[in-house]
């Protein structure tokens, strides 16, 4: 019973990829081209032809191979960055869980204190690559002694 808040529509589905299987990053990948227009979405992955429909940040998807007709499903998953205010707020609320996982393994509270750091003080620059991002989305914890 009750009703789920509607998803902002991504438009994350829109342009050229290089898909690889993750094992396999060494190879060359597949052409994947997608082309969305509202909550549809149109393309190709190399041979397959695709179609299917947005929610939110996910688009469900079915294909059939050109060459022999084998029918294929898939789900893509957009990874948005989200908005400076949104991203802080998730560093904080990252910041205070791992505080209240050392109270609750014994520590004192008095003694920590912890921050979520991000793109106002970066430790890896530009933050241009996905790595540079992770590396620079932490959480630092002070502890003082009692």
């Amino acid at each position: 019973n009750g009703t789920q808040e509607s998803r902002e529509l991504s438009t994350a589905f829109d342009g050229v990829w290089d898909f690889r299987i993750t094992e396999r990053l060494d190879r060359k990948g597949i052409p994947l081209e997608m082309n969305q227009s509202g909550a549809t979405i149109t393309g190709c992955l190399g041979t397959i032809e695709i179609s299917g429909t947005v929610n939110g940040a996910i688009a469900r998807a079915t294909g059939v191979d050109t060459r022999d007709g084998r029918p294929s499903a898939f789900i893509f998953v957009a990874d948005e960055e989200g908005s400076v205010e949104h991203n802080l707020d998730l560093s904080e609320r990252r910041a205070q869980a791992v505080v209240d996982n050392l109270i609750e393994r014994g520590f004192a509270a008095a003694n920590i204190s912890a921050t979520g750091k991000g793109e106002s003080q970066p430790l890896v620059s530009p933050d241009t690559t996905e790595t540079a991002r992770e590396l620079n989305r932490r959480v630092e914890i002070s502890c003082a002694e009692s």
